[in-house]
């Protein structure tokens, strides 16, 4: 409605759809003859206008006549009063000629001023707006309304009535326009959604069809091979990405009869924490010592049974084939768990997948590395670190997820209770601790977080 409002407003001061009968804005309350009238330069320009706003060409016409024939027709010197108003002076008028006169432009009759001039030499001049004149019901102008209202055609009102009913039909005109392009910016409006519309709609068309087709291409070439190389290998060979998985024995038939610890004590956290504070870069902003959440006081030793793992971490590629539009170095939890049970279904009878649990990964990365032991190693050195000779990108590549809750151990206070656990640093991690198998980062399962992926377990199904 604001908008409807504003474009009648807009139709009324520039396509002339309610314009003045070239008519002066004169004061209420002014008297009605005066010897200057004050008008606005804007009411007079177009119609009387000669050369510069202060030229004027008139006609004067004598009252109650039917002659449409100038009986005066002159050029008016003007007084420009500011740039908004010029001053009609009846003295400057009156010398063109005695008596009295309805004062016209050129391209019209309609009467916009009268004048009442004296006998030469010019005695008393005076001006006055027709229609102030004529629509005033003081008694002493009656005379004058007598005068200069009537005309032989019939009262000068009634030529006020008909112009009126031009400017409403006019303006009835315009109301329609505004009203009629209303209706065509609101059907622009709604053609223009349409169109993003269906614009989009193509594009989730287009998307569907290409993930139907890979879709579909997977269930025409899949297939699961497996393949054993002597007895701590084996390669499974999935819609032509061959996986390779190394034999970890248990911890049991490692000798370690009792099983094995994978947390820390307070002291031991305690004394990594400061000595990973200690190699940061200078200016580096400090870390939140999170290495005490693999802290636990009252942990049992685990014995970790034999697992075979992937030598590498996901196929970027393979796992793309599967998350449409996901990338292997910004995994969720759930990411994971969607590739996995995909792998499940297309090694279906043959083949189990799943993620590596907490001391998997802890029994695993110390083959590699054991801080306990060997003391804290900065992450940048321990990129190249192979367990078994096969295992790569434990340390400092990206962060690895488990199956494993932080809840999982007693003692832990965990951001969240539903997050799970990542390992072994990132190529970002400066606080070295980060890259110990022990430390405990976590991840919310729904979340993609940088630098974070996965490796599997591979179970075999007989």
């Amino acid at each position: 409605m604001k908008k409807y409002g504003q474009y009648i407003l807009f139709c009324l001061l520039s396509f002339g759809c309610a314009k003045k009968a070239h008519l002066a804005v004169v004061n209420d309350f002014s008297e009605t003859w005066v010897q200057n009238l004050s008008v606005k330069a804007t009411d007079v320009k177009q119609y009387y206008q000669q050369g510069t706003v202060n030229t004027l060409e008139i006609c004067l016409h004598r009252p109650n006549t039917n002659s449409q024939q100038c009986d005066v027709r002159a050029f008016l010197k003007t007084s420009q009063i500011n740039d908004l108003f010029i001053l009609l002076e009846a003295k400057k008028i009156c010398k063109l000629r005695d008596g009295a006169y309805n004062i016209t432009s050129k391209q019209s009759t309609n009467v916009d001023y009268v004048v009442k001039c004296g006998k030469h030499p010019v005695k008393n001049p005076v001006i006055a707006s027709w229609k102030k004149l004529c629509s005033s019901q003081e008694s002493k102008l009656e005379n004058d309304r007598q005068k200069f209202c009537l005309g032989s055609a019939g009262s000068r009102v009634k030529q006020l009535e008909d112009e009126l009913a031009l400017k409403k039909a006019k303006l009835e005109t315009c109301q329609a326009l505004a009203k009629k392009n209303e209706l065509s910016d609101q059907l622009t409006q709604e053609q223009d959604k349409t169109r993003e519309f269906k614009r989009k709609n193509d594009q989730l068309t287009h998307k569907l069809v290409q993930a139907e087709a890979k879709i579909k291409r997977l269930e025409q070439t899949k297939k699961c091979e497996i393949r054993t190389i002597g007895d701590n290998r084996i390669t499974v060979l999935i819609n032509n990405y061959m996986l390779r998985f190394i034999k970890v024995k248990s911890t049991y038939r490692m000798g370690m009869k009792k099983g094995i610890r994978i947390t820390l004590t307070e002291q031991e956290a305690n004394a990594f924490h400061q000595e990973a504070m200690k190699s940061l870069p200078k200016n580096y902003q400090p870390i939140y010592p999170n290495i005490f959440k693999a802290v636990s006081k009252n942990e049992r030793l685990k014995h970790v049974a034999q697992f075979w793992v992937q030598e590498k971490t996901i196929n970027p590629q393979l796992y793309k084939d599967i998350i449409v539009g996901g990338s292997a170095d910004s995994i969720s939890y759930d990411d994971a768990m969607n590739v996995i049970d995909t792998l499940n279904s297309w090694c279906q009878g043959k083949a189990q997948f799943q993620l590596p649990d907490e001391k998997q990964f802890v029994s695993l990365a110390r083959k590699a590395y054991n801080p306990i032991k060997e003391g804290l190693q900065p992450c940048e050195t321990l990129k190249e670190k192979v367990a078994l000779n096969h295992i790569k990108q434990l340390f400092g590549y990206k962060w690895q997820l488990t199956s494993s809750y932080c809840s999982s151990l007693d003692n832990i206070v965990c951001d969240n209770k539903q997050s799970r656990i990542k390992k072994g640093g990132s190529s970002e991690s400066r606080y070295a601790a980060e890259c110990m198998p022990e430390y405990r980062a976590e991840s919310m399962p729904d979340l993609r977080e940088q630098n974070t992926t996965f490796r599997l377990i591979f179970k075999r199904l007989k």
